[in-house]
């Protein structure tokens, strides 16, 4: 990888912005849920609006970050690295976690704080845990990712 082309180094910024603010959005989802049971405001005002931007950065973070193995000086031995796959394992997991667990418990909280009464079952305290247990699972694989990335280990 030449650090010193422009367009490599924009990429590496978008690509590390994307992933911290799009995967950063489910911390805040860990931290809000927690204080939901209690009609907290802040909590309240965030679980109920639909957010599309977390989402939309994810997948961006992806699409710079097969950017910058493209712009590297021989892919090839890049993609052989264990960091970059072990990276890119921790990413995926990080995605589905966020795409099967957190975001369908997100939905249902937004559905019952919206006064749909079909989701205000009793299983909304297993709902909040949920969403609290996935975004500690996606905070410690993002982190297990960023540490693979930026210390690039082996």
């Amino acid at each position: 990888m030449n650090p010193n082309n422009p367009i490599f180094v924009l990429l590496l910024i978008a690509h590390a912005t994307s992933a911290i603010l799009g995967f950063g959005s489910i911390s805040l989802s860990g931290y809000y849920v927690r204080t939901l049971d209690k009609r907290d405001v802040d909590s309240v005002r965030f679980f109920s609006s639909q957010r599309l931007g977390p989402k939309i950065l994810i997948a961006l973070a992806f699409i710079f970050g097969l950017g910058l193995i493209l712009l590297s000086s021989d892919a090839t031995v890049l993609l052989d690295s264990l960091w970059l796959r072990l990276g890119i394992v921790a990413y995926i997991a990080a995605t589905i976690t966020a795409l099967g667990m957190v975001w369908p418990a997100e939905a249902k909280i937004r559905r019952a704080l919206g006064g749909d009464t079909s989701a205000r079952d009793l299983s909304l305290g297993q709902t909040i845990k949920r969403v609290y247990l996935g975004s500690l699972l996606v905070d410690f694989l993002l982190t297990t990712a960023l540490i693979l990335m930026v210390t690039q280990p082996g």
